[in-house]
């Protein structure tokens, strides 16, 4: 179904979108919720972070994609913008597809972002909180 190549684009992390939350319910894009207060996404003590960091990141995205022969045989590129949330434990979830490119681009970039090990949680106020990240995956032919 895939193809051996990988993907050759640079894959891009730009500044992540963040919101954190105290509870099950994630609050908007710029706030957070701590103990019925709204605070800026800005003002988490410890942002969520990546294994090795925003460089791992990258390099892991970039040897562990792999570029669907369809996408290659129809000549599609482009970048897939992934939301996901950063959990209290480090895990992975509420993965989708923000903006889509082709159903082949979009399956792959899902399947990248649930295979992500588990990353150190963001913090405010001591205690681990929920995070959520939007960004841009970007498959490009060569």
């Amino acid at each position: 179904m895939y193809s051996s190549r990988t993907v050759t684009a640079l894959l891009t992390i730009l500044t992540a979108t963040s919101i954190a939350a105290q509870g099950d319910t994630l609050m908007s894009t710029r706030t957070a919720h701590v103990d019925s207060l709204l605070v800026p996404s800005s003002e988490l003590e410890e942002r969520p972070s990546f294994p090795g960091g925003e460089a791992a990141l990258m390099r892991y995205l970039a040897t562990e994609a792999q570029y669907p022969d369809s996408a290659v045989d129809a000549g599609i590129s482009g970048k897939v913008y992934m939301q996901f949330v950063v959990e209290k434990d480090g895990s992975i979830g509420g993965v989708m597809v923000k903006k889509g490119v082709h159903p082949s681009l979009d399956a792959e970039a899902v399947r990248l972002v649930k295979s992500m090990p588990i990353w150190t949680p963001g913090r405010m106020d001591g205690q681990p909180v929920r995070v959520q990240f939007i960004i841009p995956i970007g498959f490009e032919l060569q």
